[in-house]
């Protein structure tokens, strides 16, 4: 019977877990543009949001090997997450603390493991120690599974954002408020 593990990781403990982290990634958006969704374009995200504040990963694997992943860090006071967003917003909705919101960068599961409620249980273990306020994260609106997921977990859709990224998508951006 094969084993379905969950480990929790900080910056330190997760930088061995890199280079899976990068392959399993491809693998998920392997049919993706490949102007934005690339191994180099990548790296350099997952470099730089590592070392942002409160920067945590939830890893799932069956029988040690990775098939998927969350992970997403507080943003930094004054964060400007809501530069490319196409829906005005008051300045109160957009300022950050340091500490009110969760940004949720990255969550995949490999296809042959998806719909088996793995990308849920990252989630909701992910939140269940945040101590944010609020969480955000990005989806592209033709993602139907995602946006329905996401949506059902009880994030709302606040408007269509591209960030400043060369080559990137529009997404969907969503908020979830987060209770004690």
């Amino acid at each position: 019977m094969k084993q379905l593990t969950y480990t929790r990781y900080n910056t330190e403990e997760a930088q061995p877990l890199v280079e899976q982290l990068i392959e399993t990634y491809l693998d998920v958006y392997k049919d993706a543009d490949p102007n934005f969704f690339n191994e180099t374009r990548y790296r350099q995200q997952l470099t730089s949001h590592m070392t942002a504040p409160l920067w945590e990963l939830i890893t799932a694997t069956i029988d040690s090997v990775l098939v998927g992943y969350i992970y997403g860090f507080a943003l930094r006071e004054n964060s400007r997450w809501g530069e490319g967003l196409q829906t005005s917003l008051s300045d109160n909705q957009l300022h950050e603390t340091g500490d009110r919101t969760v940004a949720v960068s990255e969550i995949l599961v490999t296809e042959p493991h998806r719909r088996k409620h793995i990308a849920e249980t990252l989630h909701t273990d992910f939140m269940e120690r945040r101590t944010e306020k609020r969480a955000t994260l990005l989806v592209e609106p033709d993602n139907i599974p995602a946006v329905t997921a996401y949506e059902k977990w009880g994030y709302e859709p606040i408007g269509l954002l591209t960030p400043g990224w060369d080559n990137a998508p529009t997404y969907q951006a969503h908020l979830l408020t987060l209770t004690a």
